[in-house]
């Protein structure tokens, strides 16, 4: 969608821990509004007709129907405790966030690294 780059590419729109989902690690996806990703995304279009929120949750008609059952039938691993973690992070302030998700992030490199699937190497 032409026109829509977000900042926090760590945190989506809509509540994805983008910094952690495997398509963002592997390379498959740069994470919506950056540049490439879901460009007609409806949250990104919301998005744009809203004033262009950092996050949904700071749109005064959140939560909207878009969240009914977000979280209740998405079989995508990382939308499944979407709300929980919209809430983590309004709860410590999204600084606070992308640090927390930046070391599970190295957590999770590190123990990828060292998987070999019971191989020797």
């Amino acid at each position: 969608m032409k026109g829509f780059e977000r900042e926090d590419l760590w945190f989506s729109l809509c509540g994805l821990k983008c910094g952690l989902c495997p398509m963002k690690i592997g390379n498959y996806c740069p994470g919506c509004g950056g540049g490439e990703g879901n460009q007609s995304c409806k949250i990104a279009r919301c998005s744009l007709e809203h004033g262009k929120v950092t996050y949904c949750f700071q749109c005064k008609e959140y939560p909207c129907r878009l969240y009914q059952d977000s979280n209740k039938y998405d079989s995508f691993i990382t939308s499944q405790n979407r709300n929980k973690d919209i809430l983590r992070m309004l709860e410590i302030g999204p600084e606070a966030y992308k640090k927390e998700q930046q070391e599970k992030l190295e957590i999770l490199l590190s123990l990828l690294s060292g998987y070999n699937d019971g191989r020797k190497k």
